[in-house]
């Protein structure tokens, strides 16, 4: 009798599968800007201090930014990039949504500033084993026109250092 097929049966349903769902990386903790790695702290209008808190939470991610002592609190919905849409009011956020892009963290933002649109779109990957961030942003002003040689974005690319879980 073959007792080769039970066992192997068995031991499928008992041991635990080799391969799994990869869980995606956790963000949360405070980040502060390494300026000396950073582009904000170069850019036409410098930031000299950046402190990124992510926080996680089942329906949301709330990212709170400082930078240069004024606070920004946003909480993003998971959505996809076609899914971002202006709310009913035309002031101030519109509309915030995050989603993953294989380990990357990606926000995106719809804003009205002075009447115009604004995006934002960020991308947060994890280095140094989960001890730096890096945050690759893009904002675009959505104005109706454009000039010769007139840029109607500004991107940079800043690291930050994990301060606390």
């Amino acid at each position: 009798m073959n007792h080769a097929l039970p066992a192997a049966l068995l031991a499928a349903l008992v041991l635990p599968p080799l391969v799994t769902a990869q869980a995606k990386p956790d963000f949360s903790g405070t980040w502060v800007m390494d300026a000396s790695r950073s582009a904000s702290p170069v850019q036409n209008e410098p930031v000299k201090s950046i402190t990124v808190v992510i926080t996680n939470l089942p329906t949301e991610i709330k990212i709170e930014t400082t930078r240069d002592g004024r606070l920004q609190t946003v909480a993003y919905k998971p959505g996809s990039p076609d899914t971002i849409s202006g709310g009913s009011g035309r002031t101030g956020l519109l509309a915030a949504i995050w989603y993953w892009q294989g380990e990357a963290l990606v926000t995106e933002t719809l804003s009205d500033v002075n009447g115009m649109t604004v995006r934002t779109k960020a991308i947060h990957a994890l280095q140094a084993g989960g001890s730096e961030l890096t945050i690759e942003s893009l904002v675009v002003v959505e104005h109706g026109y454009t000039l010769r040689g007139g840029k109607n974005y500004g991107s940079a690319k800043d690291v930050f250092r994990r301060m606390a879980p």
